[in-house]
């Protein structure tokens, strides 16, 4: 007599948020109704359970019995392959969610062969990063009444003689979680009130842990949650946003002007967003566990009063959102180089390489400012001395020289002059600067510059940047 085979448990998820939750539990374990995996060489059908392993996603699937996996179109040894070669998987879990991934290595690089009754079939582990979610799709009949509403409309209106109706408002909504963050900058918070069981009257509380302002036809806030800080988002009322891509560039705008003012590398666990009456998706990457740390952040909270919603963190933030919201090239590159920048000024303690790392960033820096952003020519360049390059820059941007950004590129030019000239380990002309100094000095001198780039005309206090790894002001 045969045995029914033992269902996979599986975690119970209708919706999004419960996926969330499960996710960030690491409880996760969905079995699909239906999956398909596609690709550059074919597609094909497979049954297939979502699981995670501490903090790793991982789809679990093997092919339909009837159905033919397609062949490599890369064979030998030595494999390389790049974004053209991933895969992309959908599908529909048995509690009706719809789930999308993303850059899927092909499955049949990693694949392993298992029995079955009547021959062999394999199964594929695919590490999953990126993961979409939806809201069931309209059904055939669904989208059939709503054409025929339309057409009884449309035919009503025909024979009116009104004035034209106003296009409908499309508001935008957008959430973005970025996972284990401090918020630094607040200017406003929460009163929660709560009543105790024992005792007569509400008890009332205030949490500072908001920053909130205003970007052109948008508004947003910060938020710390627990662990978390979150990004909110909407449209001002009576704005319609004209497009999803225009919604997303705010955000990302948003969470760039963020990261710069806190010094950290921000990469949100989780974006969901909403138009209209609906959500068009929830995004979610398999980094929830990362922890996000930087430089001392800008205008550090223990030094500055930030309440109020015309101090100057606020106009900083929507300084910067608009800037880093541009598609200008040399804004762009702005953005790498401050990558490049939290990366070099990162951790507790200062080592040579960063200071390094710092001096040949603050010269990038000014070099594509010079050229893409003033008109330089590459021969005008190379031509000037590295003092001229600098003041160049400075000068452009009308940033203060002398008592101003002159210290920051003497600091800079002892450890860049000798190390240019072959002289950094040599026995003499050997540099003998102060790590600490240098790296502070410098680390202000790059946010200057980007922040003047960005347009902030509000005098800079350089004295401070020997304090700090970042501006204050």
């Amino acid at each position: 007599m045969n045995k029914k085979a033992q269902a996979i448990p599986t975690t119970q998820i209708f919706d999004s948020d419960e996926f969330a939750h499960a996710f960030r539990k690491q409880t996760l374990c969905l079995a699909f109704e239906r999956l398909t995996l596609s690709g550059p060489e074919g597609s094909f059908e497979a049954d297939g359970v979502l699981v995670s392993r501490g903090d790793k996603l991982f789809l679990e699937c093997s092919p339909k019995k009837d159905a033919t996996v397609p062949s490599p179109s890369k064979t030998g040894h030595s494999i390389t392959y790049g974004q053209e070669d991933f895969w992309v998987a959908s599908g529909r879990t048995h509690y009706g969610l719809n789930l999308a991934f993303t850059n899927i290595t092909p499955p049949f690089w990693n694949a392993s062969t298992l029995m079955r009754q009547g021959g062999t079939y394999n199964c594929y582990e695919l590490k999953i990063r990126n993961v979409r979610a939806f809201e069931d799709p309209v059904s055939e009949e669904a989208k059939a009444q709503l054409q025929e509403t339309f057409r009884l409309l449309r035919a009503r209106s025909s024979n009116r003689s009104d004035e034209p109706v106003a296009p409908s408002v499309v508001d935008a909504r957008l959430r973005a979680c970025i996972p284990n963050t401090k918020l630094e900058l607040f200017n406003c918070g929460v009163k929660k009130t709560e009543q105790h069981p024992f005792f007569e009257g509400p008890s009332e509380s205030n949490d500072s842990s908001c920053f909130r302002g205003e970007l052109d036809n948008w508004e947003f806030c910060f938020s710390q949650e627990e662990e978390d800080v979150f990004l909110y988002t909407r449209t001002k009322e009576g704005y319609s946003s004209p497009s999803i891509k225009h919604d997303l560039q705010v955000m990302n705008s948003l969470l760039s002007a963020f990261a710069f003012m806190q010094g950290l590398v921000v990469v949100p666990w989780r974006i969901r967003h909403k138009r209209g009456d609906g959500f068009l998706s929830d995004d979610f990457v398999a980094d929830f566990n990362s922890v996000a740390k930087g430089p001392t952040p800008i205008g550090g909270s223990k030094t500055y009063d930030l309440r109020g919603d015309n101090s100057l963190p606020t106009k900083m933030m929507s300084t910067l959102a608009r800037y880093f919201c541009s598609t200008d090239e040399t804004v762009g590159l702005m953005k790498g180089f401050h990558w490049q920048h939290i990366e070099a000024a990162r951790g507790n303690s200062i080592k040579l390489y960063q200071c390094l790392h710092l001096c040949a960033l603050l010269e990038g820096i000014s070099k594509q400012l010079l050229i893409k952003r003033f008109g330089w020519s590459k021969r005008q360049w190379d031509k000037a001395s590295a003092e001229d390059r600098i003041k160049s820059a400075v000068q452009y941007l009308k940033l203060p020289w002398a008592g101003g950004f002159e210290p920051i590129y003497t600091e800079w030019k002892g450890m860049r002059h000798s190390l240019a000239h072959g002289d950094f380990f040599g026995p003499e002309g050997a540099w003998e600067g102060d790590l600490f100094s240098l790296s502070r000095l410098v680390s202000g001198g790059i946010m200057a510059l980007i922040l003047a780039d960005a347009g902030w005309n509000e005098p800079f206090d350089f004295y401070v940047l020997s304090q700090t790894k970042h501006l204050y002001y």
